[in-house]
């Protein structure tokens, strides 16, 4: 069923190819709004229903002749993994906060006020010594990842406070469904058990926090229809709590009952971690999301998995025919 809008609005979608920016690509379409999609490479494909943009990150001049005229920028591009962040951090901040520095300043230049909702990370947290986080907790990065993150989250912070560009900045917890890359715990474990029948895991007592890639599509929804007074604050985008343990006893469960299938589960130290730079467990709190955007989870984890597992399943036998 498609979903209603008071007002369309004119939405230019960073990252729109990534996981979460397809989820949000086609979440803005079904809403009705008029979706531009920037791309680095003119070639590029981009969904029906779209207007393609060719914005090249690294010069201001050229994004700033080429941006349209929208009421709402997501930006969600950029590089997003951690693992590869931690082993080369100068590429990671360097693209990342040069790719937001170049757009704000693109906007400055043309004298252009459209809102944008940044996705940023949980992992602001890092340290966190409490068991819940609000907005206020103290941000503690531990990777260069989230380094950039809280870097492009100042640069918002300043742009709006100098030159009346209004952002929303989401800190978004571990998301997951259909389409979730394949390093990611929940995608990788998923295709392993449909495919093989013995696997090898890692340490299952890490607790984390996860979201339902639907509900965070949902969240930039609700961003954009936001009224002005919620705009220039940080909003928690979370989830259920569960150990990596859990998560693979439910995936097991789920696979089991509706293929018949199951996998012999053996664990090995060998497999990699990320030690050192795993946040510490707490809750996101989402009151403020609830308030000021009307946002909460819809999806609970066994649904969001249950989905994932189908999608999985369907594309790999998709694959195999």
């Amino acid at each position: 069923m498609r979903n209603k809008v008071a007002h369309k609005k004119r939405v230019l979608v960073t990252g729109a190819s990534g996981f979460i920016g397809s989820h949000v690509t086609r979440a803005a379409i079904a809403v009705g709004h008029h979706v531009f999609i920037a791309v680095r490479d003119v070639q590029a494909k981009t969904p029906e229903n779209t207007h393609k943009v060719f914005l090249n990150f690294s010069d201001v001049k050229q994004i700033a002749s080429a941006l349209p005229d929208v009421d709402t920028i997501i930006h969600l591009g950029g590089r997003v993994q951690i693992d590869a962040a931690t082993k080369q951090p100068a590429d990671t901040i360097m693209d990342n906060v040069t790719g937001t520095l170049n757009l704000l300043e693109a906007l400055r230049v043309r004298d252009l006020h459209p809102l944008v909702v940044f996705a940023s990370t949980d992992r602001q947290y890092g340290r966190i010594k409490t068991k819940t986080a609000t907005e206020a907790s103290a941000p503690f990065p531990i990777e260069p990842y989230t380094a950039s993150k809280m870097m492009c989250e100042t640069l918002l912070q300043t742009y709006s406070h100098l030159y009346g560009i209004p952002h929303i900045i989401f800190r978004i917890d571990s998301v997951y469904g259909p389409g979730q890359p394949r390093e990611m715990f929940i995608s990788d474990v998923i295709q392993k058990i449909l495919t093989q029948d013995e696997i090898t895991v890692g340490n299952l007592k890490v607790l984390k926090n996860f979201v339902f890639v639907e509900d965070v599509a949902r969240a930039f929804m609700c961003a954009v229809a936001a009224p002005k007074s919620a705009h220039n604050l940080v909003y928690n985008i979370g989830g259920a709590s569960a150990t990596l343990g859990d998560l693979l006893a439910e995936i097991k469960k789920i696979i089991n009952t509706a293929y018949n299938k199951n996998v012999r589960v053996t664990s090995a130290a060998s497999v990699a971690q990320r030690a050192g730079f795993e946040v510490q467990p707490f809750k996101l709190s989402t009151a403020r999301a609830a308030k000021n955007l009307g946002w909460k989870t819809n999806v609970p984890l066994k649904q969001g998995l249950t989905r994932t597992i189908e999608y999985f399943y369907a594309t790999l036998n998709k694959k195999n025919k």
